[in-house]
C-alpha cells in the first residue's frame, strides 16, 4: 500500500534518533507526537508548541514515579506498557506514515494514550503530595492538559465507525486490524488486537450515531473478548457491554435478545429497573444530539454507495452528457490557442470537470505554501455565523492569498478565462483531508441569502470552482446526492458547477459532500464566484424558471 503525505515531516524527523529500545516515558512521549501531528480521525488541532516545552527527562521523572506506586495496583498497567512498545515498533520499522495509513492504528494510538491520561489523572488525585511537582508544570501548562481525553477517543471512534459503515468493513477483522476491501484488493493489517474495552467503544459510538447493526456486531465482539480477559485484567465493565447492546439490539427489533439483555443488566445495576429507565433515557437523549451534531443521518445508503464507487442510477440511453474540448467560441480570447478537456458530469445542475488545467510543478508550490500553516478546519453555524470543531468537517484547511504567491493570482485567471465568470475575492482555500477526514453534504450558497434589491450589501456563492491537487487511492470522492453522481479525485483536473440559477435563487439540485478517505490523503483547492460580480457575465433569463 502507497505511503499516506505527512502534514508535519517534522514530528518523524525530531524523533527518528530514538534508540528502538526506549524507557516508557520517551515511549509516551513519542505516542503523544504521533496523536497530536498525524490523527485524521478527530477535528482537533495540530498542536506541537505545548509538546516542546516539556522534555523527556520531566516525562521519564512523572512516569517512573507513576510506575513504581501502580504497577502492583493496576495489572492493565502491563498490557498498555506492552502495547506503546508495539506502537514504537511498528512506526519505527515502517515509518509513522505507513502505520498512520491504517485508521486501525489511528484509532488505537488515540485510544491508548486516553487510557494513559486517565490513570495518571488518577496516580495524581490519591497521590498529588507526592507527585506533583513545580518543575513538571511551566508558563504553558502541564502535560496531562494536552494529551487525547474521552472526548478525542469519541471522535475517534466515530471516525472509524464511519470508515466501517461507508466502506463496509467486517467488525471482526477490524478487532483483529484489519483492513480489507477485496472489491479493490485493499488488504493492510496492524498487529494491534482490539481489547474488549477498544470495542465496547466502538459499540457505543455506533450507537450514539444511529449504527444500530454496527453496534451490535461491536457489542457481540466485546462480549467476546471480555470473557477471554482475565479478572484482574477487565477493560471495561460488563455493564457498559450489556447496556448498548440491549439499547442497539431494541431498536433494531431484536425483542427476545434485547430482553435478556435487560434482565442481565437489572441484576447488575444497584438501582435495578428504575435507574436503568434512567439511563435508557439520557443515553437516547445523547444519541439524538450526537446524531444531530455529526450529520451522520445523511450517510443514507445511496451516499455509502456512491462513496465506494459504486453506480447508484440507472443508465441512461442516449444520455447527452459527453467529453469534448472546449472551443475558442466557448473561451476567452487568451484560452482560444489552448482548448481544454471538459466532461458534462450533469446537465440539471450544471456539472463540468475539466482536465490538466494545473500542473505538478504549480501544485508542488502550493503544498509547500499551505503545509506549514494547515489547521483543523471549522464548522460554521448557518443561523448564528458561530465557528466551530465539528464531526461535521473533518479536515485541514488554510486561506491563501495573493501576497502569498504570484500563483495565486495565475490561477484565478485561469478560473476566469475557463469559466467565463468573473472574481472578486484573491483569497483560496486549500483543504487536506487525511485517513477518515469528510465534509457531510451541504451547499455552498448561503439559504438565507435572498438576492433581491433588499439585500444589496450581501452577496452569495453563484458557482464553485475545486482544483484536485491529489490523487485519493480509496475514497474521497466529491458525490452530489440530490442527482446521485460522483466525481473521482483526478490530480490537476478541477470541477465547476453554478450553485444559483439564473432567478437568483439557490439550487437544491447542488448539494454534495466530500467522502470519507479510507486509503491516502485528498489535497484540493477551492474557490468561489461572487453572485453580483456576474452581471454582465451571467444576466438574468427571461425566463424565471431557466435553470442554466
Amino acid at each position: 500500500m502507497a505511503k499516506r503525505d505527512n502534514l508535519t515531516d517534522k514530528i518523524w524527523n525530531d524523533c527518528s534518533h530514538l534508540p528502538p529500545v526506549l524507557s516508557l516515558a520517551k515511549i509516551f512521549l513519542f505516542l503523544y507526537l504521533m496523536a497530536q501531528g498525524n490523527c485524521h480521525l478527530l477535528s482537533s488541532n495540530i498542536n506541537l508548541e505545548l509538546l516542546a516545552t516539556h522534555t523527556a527527562s520531566k516525562m521519564e521523572l512523572y512516569l517512573s514515579k507513576y510506575i513504581g506506586n501502580m504497577k502492583e495496583k493496576k495489572p492493565l498497567l502491563q498490557r498498555y506498557m506492552n502495547d506503546y512498545a508495539l506502537i514504537m515498533q511498528e512506526s519505527n520499522r515502517d515509518g509513522t506514515d505507513w502505520y498512520l495509513s491504517n485508521p486501525v492504528n489511528e484509532y488505537f494510538l488515540v485510544k491508548r494514550m486516553s487510557d494513559g491520561n486517565r490513570i495518571l489523572r488518577e496516580l495524581i488525585f490519591s497521590n498529588s503530595s507526592r507527585l506533583i511537582h513545580s518543575d513538571l508544570i511551566d508558563e504553558n501548562g502541564s502535560f496531562l492538559t494536552n494529551l487525547p481525553t474521552s472526548d478525542d477517543v469519541s471522535e475517534a471512534a466515530i471516525g472509524l465507525v464511519r470508515l466501517q459503515t461507508t466502506f463496509e468493513l467486517a467488525t471482526q477483522d477490524l478487532a483483529e486490524g484489519k483492513l480489507l476491501v477485496l472489491s479493490i484488493g485493499l488488504n493492510s493489517t496492524s498487529r494491534h488486537r482490539m481489547a474488549a474495552g477498544d470495542c465496547s467503544e466502538l459499540g457505543r459510538q455506533a450507537y450514539l450515531i444511529g449504527e444500530d447493526e454496527t453496534a451490535m456486531g461491536w457489542m457481540q465482539e466485546s462480549l467476546v473478548r471480555y470473557k477471554q480477559e482475565a479478572d484482574n485484567e477487565k477493560s471495561v465493565g460488563i455493564e457498559d457491554i450489556l447496556k448498548y447492546y440491549a439499547f442497539s439490539s431494541l431498536n433494531q427489533g431484536h425483542n427476545a435478545t434485547a430482553s435478556q439483555l435487560t434482565r442481565q443488566l437489572i441484576q447488575l445495576l444497584p438501582g435495578g429497573q428504575s435507574e436503568l429507565q434512567t439511563i435508557f433515557k439520557l443515553e437516547s437523549e445523547l444519541r439524538a444530539s450526537t446524531i444531530a451534531n455529526t450529520g451522520h443521518a445523511f450517510h443514507d445508503r445511496d451516499y455509502k454507495a456512491l462513496c465506494r464507487g459504486e453506480t447508484v442510477m440507472k443508465p441512461i440511453p442516449d444520455s447527452p452528457l459527453h467529453c469534448s474540448y472546449s472551443g475558442a467560441k466557448e473561451l476567452s480570447a487568451f484560452m482560444a490557442l489552448q482548448p481544454i478537456k471538459r466532461e458534462q458530469i450533469s446537465l440539471n445542475p450544471p456539472v463540468t470537470v475539466f482536465y490538466d488545467v494545473i500542473s505538478d510543478d504549480e501544485i508542488d508550490i502550493l503544498k509547500s505554501i499551505a503545509k506549514p500553516k494547515l489547521q483543523a478546519g471549522l464548522n460554521v453555524n448557518s443561523v448564528t455565523g458561530e465557528m466551530s470543531l465539528s464531526q461535521r468537517c473533518v479536515l485541514l484547511n488554510v486561506t491563501i492569498r495573493d501576497e502569498d504567491h504570484k500563483i495565486v493570482k495565475k490561477l484565478s485567471r485561469r478560473m476566469e478565462n475557463i469559466s467565463g465568470l468573473k472574481l472578486t475575492r484573491g483569497s483560496f482555500n486549500i483543504y487536506q483531508y487525511g485517513v477518515g477526514g469528510h465534509f457531510i453534504p451541504h451547499w455552498d450558497y448561503n439559504s438565507m441569502i435572498n438576492e433581491t434589491l433588499l439585500n444589496v450589501h450581501r452577496d452569495n456563492q453563484v458557482a464553485s470552482w475545486i482544483f484536485y491537487l491529489s490523487e485519493v487511492e480509496v475514497g474521497g470522492a466529491t458525490v452530489f446526492t440530490e442527482i446521485k453522481t460522483a466525481i473521482q479525485p483526478v490530480k490537476g483536473s478541477a470541477a465547476f458547477w453554478y450553485n444559483i440559477l439564473p432567478n437568483g435563487q439557490g439550487d437544491p439540485q447542488t448539494r454534495h459532500s466530500s467522502c470519507p478517505v479510507l486509503v491516502g490523503s485528498k489535497l484540493i483547492l477551492g474557490k468561489g464566484f461572487g453572485y453580483k460580480a456576474q452581471m454582465f457575465r451571467r444576466p438574468c433569463r427571461l425566463n424565471f424558471d431557466a435553470k442554466v
